[in-house]
């Protein structure tokens, strides 16, 4: 109500006044009149004319509470069994009753307990399934898991058990509570440094310093990702070496490759020396199986090495592609004699007689280099039954060869006798070549040998090795080592001392060490045969231009490949173990890129 004139709104005051004091302090039977004449009851009235409203509304909040109660309750247990419907969908009391239920292929929940809610498996057939998962239970999570989350410019990294942060990110900078110790700062470089090694040394993606001196000589870099140093000291070498891999790279064959790549266009020979124990020599141990698969991919060219003990008894042993070797009664056999055994392969044979031969029959040649000491005995050679050529010994002892060319490309026989003798007459052997584009394969293994043996003849070897150049030298030994308990400390020094004088011999030809895999004899000892594989490994890292070939990695124990038929017998393989070995040099190593 809006009034006229001053006392017009003081004496409306004083009535409105009185209406207030009449609603406030009223009784419980009083009421009053509003300016516009409406009856309303005093506030004590009202109350009373109320109560039995308000009482009944008192009295329904726990019935409202219990039913919001209720409610939620029905919610959470909704929830609940919606959640245990997806969960014990393929959920199963056990790993048998799930595997039962499903198919192969299928994957299947199996209860769990404790720390694990539950396993999830594949059934691979009727009677076998596989875990693929785990799924961690809610009280191993809150247990193991405290997330403390914190903002994105301030990552704790280290922090103690009471929850201090010691060393933290801030904003992307590494920060400490109490700073870094004098020791640490005085080990950093300034900033000033880097800048000018930066600005005045550019560099590219592919190539980052990691150290680099004070003249800017940079010792530790990185290459397209790869760790790279200017060498490893003598006292880290050994730490790097890894264990035996099932093969090396082959990156050493540079030039078997490069021959081959002359073949395949038409004219190149391709030379391999394959020597060491009884599994170089004999015929059926790899050698006949490799030379064979090497000439079927690439072609035949000589025959090479022509040892002068391929006779030995049982003809396992004999020349490679029908050729044979064939020798009398009267020679005496030198076998690994640093003294005398003046060969490729360890073999030399004596005799004093006058008529004694040897025999070397189907032999496809060219040119055929005889090997001899220059003793101070006689003997004669003829070629397909032709005049026979004397050759006198002077008595110095060296090595000396005569050279048999001029040949047509065909087999050939050729006959050393000793009519007119009246001396000793020592033979190493020969070496039979030809012209024609293709592998030249030179057998020269030693049945029984070990790497004792070879350690000392290695320098009379060696020699050949140097004329015949071959590109790839294959060395298979340790069986005989392990039977004759030789430590790997004298295993691994004595193979060096061969590696070297190979090395030296042939720098561009590529050697390939074969750790021969556990066989079947009593007397072998299985943890020197482990023990040679890992030397070989070594030899291979630290060695320039050596190669490994593991064979533990692909034929498991003798019980197990015995019943597959790789075995001749407890020592040596079969034929079909022969394949399988040289199947795995053929791909590892000497198939063509």
């Amino acid at each position: 109500m809006t009034y006229s004139s001053l006392p017009d709104a003081v004496a409306g005051f004083q009535d409105n006044a009185g209406r207030v004091d009449a609603f406030a302090n009223g009784g419980p039977d009083d009421a009053y009149t509003t300016t516009d004449g409406r009856q309303v009851p005093s506030l004590s009235k009202f109350i009373g004319d109320n109560q039995a409203n308000i009482d009944e509304a008192a009295a329904s909040v726990p019935i409202v509470n219990g039913l919001a109660a209720a409610a939620s309750a029905s919610a959470s247990a909704a929830s609940s069994a919606r959640d245990a419907a997806l969960i014990q969908s393929g959920v199963y009391i056990d790993e048998p009753t799930g595997r039962a239920a499903v198919t192969d292929g299928q994957a299947f929940k199996v209860q769990g307990s404790g720390d694990v809610a539950a396993y999830e498996y594949r059934r691979v057939d009727a009677s076998t399934s596989v875990l693929i998962a785990q799924y961690p239970s809610t009280a191993f999570i809150d247990e193991n898991f405290n997330i403390n989350p914190f903002l994105a410019d301030y990552v704790p990294v280290v922090v103690d058990d009471q929850g201090n942060v010691a060393v933290h990110l801030e904003g992307g900078k590494l920060g400490a509570a109490n700073g870094l110790s004098d020791d640490l700062m005085a080990g950093i470089v300034g900033r000033p440094y880097f800048d000018g090694l930066f600005s005045s040394n550019p560099f590219d993606a592919d190539f980052f310093p990691v150290i680099a001196d004070g003249s800017g000589n940079v010792v530790l870099w990185f290459d397209s990702g790869l760790l790279c140093a200017r060498g490893l000291s003598s006292d880290l070498l050994p730490p790097t070496i890894v264990a035996a891999p099932p093969s090396t790279p082959g990156y050493s064959l540079y030039s078997w490759r490069a021959k081959l790549a002359a073949i395949l266009g038409g004219n190149g020979i391709a030379k391999v020396v394959f020597t060491g124990d009884s599994w170089t020599e004999h015929l059926n141990e790899t050698a006949t199986a490799l030379s064979q698969a090497l000439y079927t991919a690439y072609g035949q060219s000589g025959n090479g090495w022509v040892s002068v003990h391929a006779d030995e008894p049982g003809g396992i042993s004999q020349l490679l592609n029908g050729a044979t070797l064939v020798k009398s009664s009267g020679w005496t056999l030198y076998d690994m004699d640093p003294a005398n055994s003046n060969s490729l392969d360890g073999h030399a044979v004596y005799a004093t007689g006058t008529t004694d031969t040897i025999t070397i029959s189907g032999l496809k040649t060219q040119a055929l280099k005889w090997y001899y000491k220059d003793d101070s005995g006689t003997f004669r050679y003829t070629v397909d039954g032709g005049s026979p050529v004397t050759v006198a010994g002077g008595g110095t002892g060296t090595l000396k060869s005569i050279a048999i060319s001029g040949l047509a490309d065909a087999t050939h026989s050729i006959v050393f006798d000793l009519v007119g003798n009246a001396g000793t007459v020592t033979m190493y052997g020969g070496y039979a070549t030809r012209t024609a584009s293709g592998v030249e394969f030179s057998k020269a293994g030693n049945g029984g040998s070990t790497t004792t043996q070879w350690g000392p003849v290695s320098p009379m070897s060696a020699s050949y090795i140097s004329e015949i150049n071959p590109d790839v030298i294959v060395i298979i030994l340790g069986t005989n080592d392990s039977r004759q308990s030789v430590s790997n400390a004298t295993f691994k020094q004595q193979l060096n001392v061969v590696l070297t004088a190979y090395r030296s011999a042939a720098p561009n030809a590529a050697i390939v060490l074969v750790a021969p895999p556990p066989n079947g004899d009593a007397s072998s000892v299985p943890a020197l045969l482990t023990s040679y594989r890992d030397a070989m490994n070594e030899l291979a890292q630290s060695v320039a231009n050596v190669e490994l070939l593991n064979l533990y990695a692909f034929l498991p124990g003798y019980s197990v490949t015995q019943p597959m038929g790789l075995w001749g017998d407890a020592l040596h393989l079969s034929a079909a173990g022969g394949r399988v070995v040289s199947g795995l040099l053929m791909n590892k190593f000497l198939k063509a890129i």
